[in-house]
């Protein structure tokens, strides 16, 4: 595929990772504040979520079988390559249409039979959302099929401005059509927003190659070892999203807003998972991928670990600072207009409990990595088969007493469960272990992260500034400040790596 510049193409992900965040908090701030936290944004909520499950395996499949089997069949045959990609990606969007069809037609039953404890005109409602969905997702499930192809040349970027270009129009048609009742504008923005990304998306895959296109030819042996690794991952993925339609179905019996607190809290635990491990995760694909291939066991050991390093040097801390200033930030991002400050209390306690998925799925997504690398696809869909039961004793126990914080909570639960098997099945099949070097990091890291928290303890009881915003913005500062340098007290191993590669020079390699 070529070498390319590590610096630029991580210094212009994190911008553009920023940057969509940033238009995803937008677009949640549009609608807590036109709409605020109740029945209604619950109905959205629970509507979007059913289609939601198609994008979420396509996503989560393709990202991460499309890479491994592309890149093997170009090194064989790049013409052939094409082709039976292109073959893939055509059935693939007529089995899409089918269910998009299906989704719509049955679409009240639908969501009537899984949101069991909604009053009848909330399934109304609900399900005249998720048709409109239903239509946005089919649309946008191209320009998933057009990115993980862009993931396999190294343009990491332009999926990241596809999901921005969602936020956008969602953000545009909510303030413009939306007012406080018509919910279904949220859906039909994500449609228009759908349709520029997969033209944009289109254009620079026909700049990398012509070759891209419809293709009816079938390749039954390349699609059966294809579907051989994409149905393993739609599984594990079908049972991860279950886990919400769990934590869903008995929201659907707590009071209105429950959903949506649940919601709006997690959008923002999402923000440095993305902006940290996801993108190192990204970046380090197809490298793992090329040590696999090689076999190479030594460079394999660590790349991941360092990976794992580099990651928690930004979740642990990100943790910490939510576990003491939720309220804070919660009230920062979402409290106006409609969104009440008895919304900001409830959803700042979901944000709590969520908060320890942060670190457990920041670090599964490295390790999902490595498995997908290595096509084993069954060992992360047996695991997730035990977390949907898991889930569903624990949503159940902690309900009753918890309310939606016990929902959040059985979440974080499951997380640990997830990475803990996915981290100790892995070291049985692959050689990982550096000695000391892990643990030893991630208790400096932690010790720094205390001494942070501790700042911003003092902080929150004694610095009452007139703006919350400036409250929020110079407690990151010096926060993060105070962090770093105990980070360089107590010499945290890849921090003057860090550094080095934050020092960016074009044109250098």
């Amino acid at each position: 595929m070529g070498k390319y510049n590590i610096k630029r193409t991580a210094a212009i992900l994190i911008i553009v990772t920023i940057i969509e965040k940033l238009l995803g908090f937008g677009r949640e701030m549009v609608i807590a504040s036109q709409f605020g936290a109740s029945g209604l944004t619950d109905a959205y909520n629970a509507g979007y979520l059913i289609p939601y499950f198609i994008m979420a395996l396509l996503n989560a499949g393709l990202v991460n079988v499309y890479a491994p089997v592309f890149i093997s069949e170009m090194e064989v045959d790049k013409d052939k390559a094409w082709d039976k990609m292109n073959s893939i990606s055509t059935y693939l969007m007529i089995i899409l249409f089918v269910l998009t069809i299906v989704g719509i037609l049955f679409s009240e039953k639908i969501v009537g039979f899984i949101y069991s404890g909604f009053e009848q005109d909330k399934i109304k409602i609900t399900a005249s959302i998720s048709k409109l969905f239903f239509i946005g997702v089919f649309i946008y499930s191209g320009s998933i099929i057009e990115g993980s192809l862009l993931n396999c040349f190294r343009s990491f970027v332009y999926p990241i401005i596809s999901i921005s270009l969602l936020s956008i129009s969602t953000i545009i048609w909510v303030l413009l059509f939306g007012g406080t009742a018509n919910i279904n504008s949220i859906a039909q923005g994500y449609i228009a927003g759908a349709l520029v990304a997969v033209v944009m998306q289109y254009i620079k895959i026909r700049s990398i190659s012509n070759r891209f296109g419809v293709n009816f030819k079938p390749y039954p042996q390349f699609a059966r070892k294809f579907f051989g690794l994409l149905f393993p991952v739609l599984i594990a993925t079908s049972i991860s999203q279950a886990n919400v339609f769990v934590g869903r179905i008995f929201a659907s019996y707590l009071p209105s807003g429950s959903m949506s607190y649940l919601n709006y809290g997690n959008k923002v635990v999402e923000l440095p998972i993305t902006l940290f491990s996801t993108i190192i995760a990204t970046i380090i694909f197809p490298d793992i991928i090329e040590c696999i291939n090689k076999k190479d066991d030594r460079k394999l050991k660590i790349y991941v670990n360092k990976a794992i390093v580099t990651t928690l040097i930004f979740l642990i801390p990100s943790f910490a600072g939510l576990c003491v200033l939720n309220k804070e930030i919660i009230k920062l991002i979402y409290q106006r207009n409609m969104f009440t400050s008895e919304n900001t209390i409830n959803t700042a306690s979901a944000l709590l409990y969520y908060s320890p998925t942060i670190i457990m799925y920041g670090c599964t997504a490295i390790i999902s990595k490595i498995y997908y690398s290595m096509k084993d696809t069954i060992t992360l869909m047996n695991i997730s088969i035990f977390t949907i039961v898991l889930n569903g004793v624990l949503d159940y126990i902690l309900m009753r007493p918890m309310a939606h914080n016990g929902l959040a909570l059985a979440t974080s639960i499951v997380s640990v469960f997830q990475f803990a098997a996915a981290y100790v099945v892995l070291k049985k099949k692959v050689d990982i272990s550096m000695g000391s070097y892990l643990p030893k990091n991630i208790l400096k890291i932690s010790a720094s992260s205390i001494v942070m928290a501790v700042l911003l303890i003092f902080l929150k009881h004694y610095f009452r500034p007139a703006s919350l915003a400036v409250f929020v913005m110079v407690s990151i500062i010096l926060g993060a400040s105070l962090y770093f340098i105990m980070l360089v007290i107590f010499r945290v191993d890849e921090l003057d790596l860090l550094k080095s590669r934050l020092k960016f020079k074009t044109g250098r390699k």
